[in-house]
């Protein structure tokens, strides 16, 4: 009896070990995410969501459709910063980006002003993001602008309050 025992044990101390190792380096991301599919499919083929939720697609048929009047992709955010003020007029609760803003427009700087005027006058939008660590260059050709603290009225706003720990990121990784 005592050694079914041993022998089970082992062969779950064999099994968590290879477990761990498959999840460390990664290969179990692809299986999980297919059965997550699997799972979302089964689960919620039922649900509608609320029709108080409106989704605005930018796709192929936007991008012709305004290409005289906002140019080709990526739009000015002065573009943006017109459609914030119509769903404010229109009475949104509140308003969420899934296009990340990464680099300014240097070419014409008020079509960021405009953008970030109408996110604070608004009041209720919020705009995803990405967190990367990057490391500065030998020259600082590219990461010139690596280093510089928040905006205190960002920090003010959304920073995580009581919070401990390392950002376990590796440099050159989204």
């Amino acid at each position: 009896m005592t050694k079914k025992i041993v022998i089970s044990l082992l062969i779950a101390i064999l099994i968590f070990a290879i477990s761990s190792f498959c999840y460390r380096l990664g290969l179990l991301d692809k299986p999980e995410f297919f059965l997550y599919d699997i799972q979302t499919k089964l689960f919620r083929s039922d649900k509608s969501p609320d029709n108080k939720v409106k989704v605005i697609l930018v796709d192929e048929a936007s991008l012709k459709s305004l290409s005289d009047i906002a140019g080709r992709w990526p739009w000015p955010r002065a573009i943006w910063a017109d459609l914030l003020d119509f769903l404010s007029i229109g009475g949104a609760r509140s308003v969420l980006f899934d296009i990340l803003f990464l680099e300014r427009d240097r070419a014409n700087e008020e079509n960021d002003k405009a953008l970030i005027d109408a996110t604070m006058t608004v009041g209720n939008v919020y705009h995803s993001m990405m967190i990367k660590r990057d490391e500065p260059d030998q020259e600082m050709k590219n990461n010139g602008e690596l280093n510089r603290p928040m905006p205190a009225e960002f920090v003010e706003r959304f920073a995580l309050k009581n919070t401990a720990g390392v950002l376990n990121v590796k440099p050159g990784t989204e």
